[in-house]
């Protein structure tokens, strides 16, 4: 080329498209060249004569290479979504996290607990978006569980809905005195 050499022609084209992958082949090798390509963004550095078994192994690196490069931008991507939608979790969480504090804060010494278990309820139905919710409490005379208060249940049916201590989960609960987490009934 008469007024540019292959390495400035390389940091042109990179200008235009740095994914552009170049391997230079020289019958001139030199230090300071080798060093100008990979400065430039060169892939490799290749001189003449060269055998085509390393032409060709050069060109496979540069393929994977190329594989490599594209994966990680599609993961950096993707991260950044996921770590986007994280802050609107987090974002989102603040705020539970406020109206917890706010429930907190509105139940008072006066209230009665049957009104302290309405506002628990209600705010737990909303906050966890929950089809049902509800607190159960022994009824010292009957040693059934009865629904103390409810959200997405007809009250008439929460009011005649008694759980017997030890049956059901609910029961089980109540006469071994342990947590249970059940995922999906």
């Amino acid at each position: 080329m008469p007024d540019m050499d292959g390495v400035k022609v390389l940091g042109e084209i990179k200008r235009f498209d740095a994914e552009a992958i170049f391997i230079v082949m020289t019958g001139y090798p030199t230090f300071d060249s080798l060093q100008a390509v990979l400065r430039r963004g060169g892939f490799d550095y290749v001189t003449k004569p060269f055998d085509m078994k390393e032409i060709f192994s050069v060109i496979d690196r540069a393929f994977v290479f190329r594989n490599f490069v594209s994966a990680n931008k599609t993961l950096i991507k993707e991260l950044r979504e996921k770590n986007i939608e994280l802050e609107e979790k987090v974002e989102e969480s603040k705020k539970e996290l406020d109206d917890f504090r706010k429930t907190e804060r509105g139940i008072s010494p006066t209230l009665r607990f049957d009104e302290v278990f309405k506002i628990i309820v209600d705010r737990i139905w909303r906050l966890l978006n929950l089809d049902i919710c509800c607190i159960l409490l022994i009824d010292e005379h009957t040693q059934e569980l009865v629904v103390s208060a409810v959200q997405g249940l007809d009250k008439e049916i929460a009011g005649q809905t008694r759980v017997k201590v030890g049956s059901s989960i609910s029961g089980w609960v109540a006469k071994n005195k342990q947590a249970v987490l059940v995922k999906d009934i």
